[in-house]
């Protein structure tokens, strides 16, 4: 299953090839549609997201430098032996994100 985690990342673990982060996550209090059941309260997930050494390199930096970073990382979702692990197949910073998103509207008005 395709997922997305929007979130800060914990220190990286590193693995040679890629990098791990174990991360919690407490589950939504809004956005849900009315007609389905209200979600557990104070229900929290802890998600490990494996990260090609690739992938990182090309945000790291942001990571380093700002605390507050949040990560938007797309990739397969598994549930195995009691444990949620995300393979991510795509990973962006919001910061980075944001950047280039400003830079395209500049130049588009130019």
């Amino acid at each position: 299953m395709k997922s997305t985690y929007v979130g800060p990342l914990t220190k990286p673990t590193d693995h040679g090839t890629y990098v791990s982060f174990t991360t919690t996550v407490g589950l939504p209090t809004t956005g849900i549609a009315k007609d389905l059941p209200p979600l557990p309260a104070g229900h929290e997930e802890t998600w490990t997201l494996y990260v090609t050494r690739k992938q990182w390199d090309r945000v790291a930096h942001a990571f380093r430098t700002n605390r507050e970073e949040r990560a938007i990382a797309e990739g397969i979702a598994v549930c195995r032996e009691g444990g949620l692990y995300l393979w991510v197949t795509a990973l962006k910073a919001l910061s980075i994100e944001k950047a280039r998103t400003a830079q395209q509207k500049a130049a588009a008005s130019a």
